[in-house]
């Protein structure tokens, strides 16, 4: 039995020569029998690719039946393939779109087991918009602790450094040397505190310290 190979109605160049190709492929290469088909005249373009590579354009399908065995390209969509496809032996479904669903088979087992290999798409990933300053110490303390939990969870992350001093301008953020001498003690005991905790050194009484951090920023941006 020859097996007919076709795409979806209204056919473009893709389920135009995809058809050609698998045919060609299973009669070349798998010595098995197949006939590629067109289910609707194809468009400007695809009748343009026919033409400048010679081929012959496939002869039409109305619809296929209990005795066919076929093989469905570039969809798998019921609503774009024939009315009685369900009722056919389909043996491979080769597509890049999304799985649509109420595409069946006669299987499972024997000659009626379908081999579906399809292309699924990627989900998009998850993504974590980290904004952070490299003038900061908790950045620093910070350590891979981020990256590790994006690893473990298969999240992307997006660094975005920023200026911390010129944001602070405009949010009424109090810059350290204007802070009361309480909130400055009690920041470097935190600092302690998260430095044994995570096991990182930090110099708490650095010698160049605010320094400009407009230049690791543009760094960090243009990595």
């Amino acid at each position: 039995m020859t097996i007919k190979v076709f795409g979806h109605k209204s056919p473009d160049t893709d389920s135009t020569g995809s058809p050609i190709i698998w045919a060609w492929y299973l009669n070349e290469c798998r010595d098995t029998p197949a006939e590629a088909r067109l289910l609707g005249e194809p468009n400007s373009e695809a009748l343009f690719v026919l033409s400048r590579w010679n081929l012959d354009k496939p002869e039409f399908l109305e619809d296929v039946g209990a005795d066919d065995t076929c093989v469905i390209v570039d969809t798998n969509n019921v609503a774009e393939l024939p009315a009685s496809v369900n009722e056919a032996t389909v043996t491979e479904v080769i597509d890049h779109h999304l799985l649509q669903g109420g595409l069946k088979t006669k299987g499972p087992g024997g000659q009626d087991r379908a081999c579906v290999p399809i292309s699924l798409p990627e989900e998009p990933m998850a993504r974590i918009d980290y904004y952070f300053t490299p003038l900061s110490p908790f950045t620093y303390l910070a350590g891979e602790r981020l990256e590790e939990i994006a690893t473990r969870h298969g999240v992307d992350i997006e660094y975005k450094p920023f200026n911390l001093m010129e944001v602070g301008k405009h949010t009424g953020f109090v810059p350290l040397p204007d802070r009361p001498e309480a909130r400055k003690t009690y920041r470097l005991q935190e600092l302690k505190r998260i430095s044994e905790y995570v096991g990182l050194p930090i110099n708490l009484q650095p010698k160049h310290w605010p320094t400009n951090p407009v230049p690791a920023c543009t760094t960090i941006i243009s990595a």
